[in-house]
Formats: structure tokens, sequence, C-alpha cells
């Protein structure tokens, strides 16, 4: 029998030691990197590089981070995720942007156990009922709460026309929370008009709400057909406010929209010029640094979300998933780009919700008329507060 003696493995182990210690953390990336989502998806992709460059280590070891394109597409989500698990061996992902994608990619996470964190969802099916899926954003709840004080408060409406995207989950919930809430509030909902993510034709949509007269138009659609939809809107004569949603806020809708996209009033979860977080600051100085850029919301959004999961690894003590999970949902007043984040029960975060417009082609704060500040939810899950 072959023997070795206790001295000669203890020397193994030694010299083994550094080299186990740095062996790297995976952290799956799936993303929307092409197909009609892929400006926010690249853009989330551009807050957690440098997210990372900041943070490329934690318990000692480096993150390696494991990139997958999902093609603005579900299948294709489904199948990163799968990926991500099985092949690359992942100890948490970050993805998707759009919430039916993230619904997609949930199901190996939940069935490998293994935490996953969406920097975008806005669905509550997105984390409600699922134990290892989170987001770093508020539900549609809190947000079309804020959007209906808006337009009747902001606006004095009592009608409104809602036109959303069928395609898409959070447009379907955002639309649905906000006829709630409007009509909770004594106001009346005339008409719904849907599309389909890809369409560029909306003249169907604008002759029905034409016909209607509403006061104000909830838009909770994503930039590329919400800049479409208001010029469409504007060279036909529709001229009553819209109030659209945080998918709006990327570059896109102004260079697409031009000036017809002045004025849109959008709920929010970030305004560029109120970072006020050590690492905020810090991440701010170091993007700019990079792409002589300033951070937007999908940067920032990016890069909390990569926090996020760092954080949790390191009060986990581990890269175990049952562990990194708990430390997920045990999250209080982490400090991020986009402000503090708070886990809440049911997967999402308590986040302020500010009310932005687009003024100058910028995004800034809403300063028509009478700022509803101050909002909170009642009911469904944390506050939401509409911040002037």
């Amino acid at each position: 029998m072959l023997r070795v003696s206790s001295s000669i493995i203890g020397i193994w182990v030694t010299l083994l030691s550094p080299v186990l210690a740095q062996e790297p953390i995976p952290i799956g990336v799936y993303l929307p990197l092409s197909g009609d989502l892929a400006s926010a998806g690249q853009s989330i992709w551009e807050g957690i590089k440098i997210a990372h460059k900041m943070l490329p280590h934690v318990l000692g070891r480096p993150v390696e981070l494991k990139v997958a394109d999902t093609r603005s597409d579900k299948t294709e989500a489904a199948i990163a995720a799968f990926r991500l698990i099985e092949k690359e061996k992942v100890a948490a992902i970050i993805g998707e942007v759009a919430s039916g994608n993230t619904i997609a990619g949930s199901f190996p996470a939940e069935r490998r156990g293994i935490p996953m964190v969406a920097p975008t969802p806005t669905s509550p099916p997105a984390t409600q009922g699922r134990r290892y899926v989170f987001g770093t954003c508020s539900t549609d709840w809190d947000q079309t709460r804020v959007a209906a004080e808006t337009a009747r408060r902001h606006f004095s409406a009592s009608s409104a026309a809602i036109v959303y995207d069928m395609s898409q989950e959070d447009s379907v919930g955002l639309s649905a929370a906000f006829k709630d809430h409007f009509q909770r509030s004594g106001g009346t909902i005339l008409l719904q008009a849907g599309f389909k993510m890809g369409d560029r034709d909306f003249t169907a949509q604008i002759n029905r709400i034409r016909k209607a007269k509403p006061d104000v138009i909830y838009a909770p659609v994503h930039y590329t057909e919400c800049a479409l939809f208001i010029r469409q809107a504007r060279e036909a004569g529709l001229d009553a406010p819209i109030i659209a949603g945080a998918a709006v806020q990327m570059p896109e809708l102004i260079a697409l929209g031009g000036k017809s996209v002045e004025g849109l009033i959008f709920t929010a979860h970030f305004r560029e010029g109120i970072i006020n977080t050590p690492f905020g600051e810090k991440f701010a100085a170091v993007f700019i640094s990079e792409t002589g850029r300033p951070v937007q919301a999908a940067q920032a959004l990016g890069a909390d979300t990569y926090l996020l999961i760092i954080d949790a690894i390191r009060r986990a003590g581990s890269c175990d998933p049952a562990g990194i999970r708990e430390a997920l949902c045990s999250t209080a007043n982490l400090e991020g780009v986009a402000g503090n984040l708070t886990m809440k029960e049911d997967g999402s975060a308590y986040r302020p919700i500010l009310v932005n417009q687009v003024k100058d082609g910028k995004f800034v704060r809403c300063g028509t008329g009478s700022q509803p500040a101050g909002i909170r939810s009642a009911g469904r899950g944390a506050a939401a507060v509409a911040s002037p």
C-alpha cells in the first residue's frame, strides 16, 4: 500500500492554498445585447462592467463574468440562463431586462437553486412566488400609483387612455395597475389600445385616442415604440399630455422622438445629478473617465445589480447559492448608484419613485406645475415615494 506522510500532505496543502484561494467566482449575465431591446441591454452591461472593474474581487477571489446574449427573446433567455447554470456553473446570475424574459430565465434558476437578480423587471410575477429571483427596482403597483397621482394632480385629468405593448408582461402589468389606481381615484379609463413590440405604425391607436379625447395618455412602453408613437401622435394633431414609465429613460427616446418627446413625463428610479452615495459618486467618476458620458438610468441599475450580488456573497461568507439567497433576502439600505436599496419580501426592491421629464433633450426633474411629492402607496409591498 502506498503511504504518504502527513508532513508531505501538509506541504501540498500549503502550496495549493494560494491557488485555490484565487479560483474565480463565476457570475452569469444574460441580457439582450441584440434585438429590439439591445440598447437597454448594452447600457446595463456597460454599468455592470464598470462596477466589476471597481469591485473585481470578493472573499479574496476574482469575480469572472460569464455573459450570454438573449437576443431580446424569451426562448433565448431561458436557454441562456440554462447554459450559464449547467455549463458555466455560475454562483449567481444577473438578468434580464424585460419581465417576460426574466420569467423565462427564472425556471432553470429556481430548479437549480441559483440566485438571480434582474435590473429592471416591474411585473410582480417576475419575483413573487419565486425563492431565488430578485429585482432591483419597484413593481408595477408602486410606479403606477405615482403615475396615476401625477395624472390626477399634475394635469387635473379626469379621463385617460392607455397605450400598451401586448407582447411584454411589464407593459401589460403596468397598464392594469394604472387603470386600477386611476379608477380608484375617481378617474375614467376611456380606452386601452394595444400593439406588439416591433410595430412601427400607430395610426390605428392614434385615431381611436383622438376620437375618445382623453385628458391624458398613459404609455408604459419601451423607448423605441414610445418615441415613434409620440412622434406620430403629435404629427396627427393629438396633443394630450403623455405619461410614460421607467423603460423610456434611454438616449434613443430622444434620438428617435426629437422635439416631439419634449415635455414627456415619466416615472423613474434614477435621475442624473442626484447621485449621493459614496459608491455612486465613485462609480460616476470612473464611468465618466472611461466613457466620457454621464451615468444614465440603465448603467446605474446594472451597477446596482452587480453590487447587490457582490454584497450578498460577502455577507454570506461563501459562494454557496443558498447562502447568497439568504443574504439577498436580508439586504437593507445598501448604498448603490441609484440610491439606497432594500429588498422586500416579494423579491422586488424598495426604491423611491421619481417623476422625470424630457427638457431640452435631457432627462430632468419634472418641473411643470405642482409636483406630487411624498406620495406613499398603500396596501401592497413597501411604500413608493414620488420625489420632486
